[in-house]
């Protein structure tokens, strides 16, 4: 689930804040990555229990239905063909089995019916939930592709549940994206057969990304003044110190991996930092970040300083 990228843009977000607070403790620095790091994972297995409180919530209403005095088949219909999703089943099935913290994460939803309401109703208002109504026995890709459009084009969208996540965690506004992928690919792989394995993400599988994180950012801070250093001269028009913040940063970082991780490829580490540039900075940022690094490689090809490991590494 973790990717590079997502590791990198921890480290520019840690090294952000450790210049703008003017703090100069390295390790509470370090602390605040990993924390960051571990609150992607919490995001996860809360999000994903969003799946438990839509079915439950389906139960619930159905239950509240049997009462109602009005017709109200068309409303028992749709919930029934929420209910008899295998793959819905399938998935709460396996977050209860899979979670420890299933019934903390479920307990913390019951105050925010809302949720589960306005997005079960605009799932029932959708037109491929109602071209799903039409057939009598869906096969199971068919339920498949009713869970991931109801995620893709739904939940994962919806500016409700955003805001609803950002509150009780900021640093989930950057983690949604990741996690969102996560779990688009987790729907397309299930397969309902004896021994099935849905594989939860765990932060162990993933402590080598982490550790390339956290040594990336021990090194951007204690070399703070060396890697400023390289770009005087690099930045045409420019004073450094007025080049914009989170550029500068962007820089640094990019600078901290050309020349201290051997194994990975100028080309990648420039093309991840420019893609990041994108989406954390100005409009031109990119082509401003590319201009400087590609000078930057330049002169260290010149000066021999770039030993890069294995083929391809340039």
């Amino acid at each position: 689930m973790l990717t590079r990228r997502h590791v990198r843009i921890k480290v520019i977000q840690s090294v952000y804040s450790f210049f703008m607070s003017q703090n100069d403790e390295l390790e509470s620095e370090i602390s605040f990555y990993k924390k960051s790091i571990s609150n992607t994972f919490e995001l996860y297995y809360y999000y994903f229990s969003f799946f438990s409180v839509i079915y439950k919530y389906s139960i619930n209403q159905l239950k509240f239905l049997e009462n109602a005095q009005l017709d109200v088949s068309v409303q028992v219909k749709n919930y029934t063909k929420i209910l008899d999703n295998k793959i819905l089943v399938f998935i709460v099935d396996q977050y209860k089995l899979k979670d420890p913290e299933s019934e903390k994460r479920l307990n913390e939803w019951k105050s925010e019916i809302k949720y589960p309401k306005i997005l079960l109703n605009q799932l029932f208002d959708s037109v491929f939930f109602k071209k799903y109504l039409l057939i009598d026995s869906p096969n199971l890709n068919q339920q498949r592709n009713l869970i991931l459009n109801f995620f893709m084009e739904i939940i994962a969208p919806s500016k409700y549940l955003e805001d609803y996540l950002i509150d009780k965690k900021l640093t989930w506004q950057d983690d949604l994206p990741v996690v969102n992928t996560f779990i688009v690919r987790q729907i397309r792989s299930i397969k309902i057969k004896k021994g099935n394995n849905f594989i939860f993400p765990n932060i162990v599988k993933f402590k080598d990304d982490i550790s390339f994180g956290e040594e990336l950012l021990k090194i951007c801070l204690l070399k703070n003044d060396e890697i400023k250093s390289e770009l005087e001269g690099k930045t045409p028009n420019w004073d450094i110190d007025r080049i914009a913040s989170v550029d500068l940063i962007i820089l640094k970082v990019a600078i901290a991996e050309i020349l201290n991780f051997e194994s990975i490829p100028t080309k990648v580490t420039i093309n991840e930092y420019i893609e990041i540039s994108k989406d954390y900075s100005t409009p031109k940022s990119n082509i401003f970040i590319n201009g400087v690094l590609d000078k930057l490689i330049k002169e260290f090809e010149i000066t021999n300083r770039l030993n890069k490991v294995g083929r391809g590494l340039n």
